[in-house]
């Protein structure tokens, strides 16, 4: 018999920043299972404030990407196109983005300053 490894959104492990199943199912559905950045088929899941950076496992945290659209964006924190866009897409699919600005303030940043590196 051959186990094979779940996708990690199908393990449950919210603890360190990943997605329960619920989620992840939910932002699926929701993003059609294509990358909001370019159109190609999602192959994750990205957190649009990053843990490490103050954000949470929110539904209205994630966005569906392609491998490679996630890579740049991480690989370019500073661009700020990446996440403004993703922000405006959130909002337009009817997430709630207010607690985006507890993070942004907490952290003493603001969109503009982030665009000077």
């Amino acid at each position: 018999m051959i186990h094979r490894k779940k996708p990690y959104w199908e393990r449950q492990r919210q603890k360190d920043g990943r997605w329960t199943p619920a989620q992840a199912r939910y932002i699926i559905n929701r993003d059609g299972a294509t990358c909001i950045f370019c159109g190609r088929p999602a192959t994750e899941i990205h957190h649009v404030i990053p843990v490490r950076g103050g954000g949470q496992s929110f539904t209205s945290n994630g966005v569906c990407v392609c491998h490679a659209c996630n890579m740049y964006e991480v690989k370019n924190p500073s661009d700020i196109t990446y996440l403004t866009r993703a922000i405006f897409w959130l909002e337009t699919h009817g997430e709630d983005t207010s607690w985006m600005d507890n993070v942004f303030s907490d952290n003493n940043v603001t969109l503009s300053d982030e665009n000077k590196t």
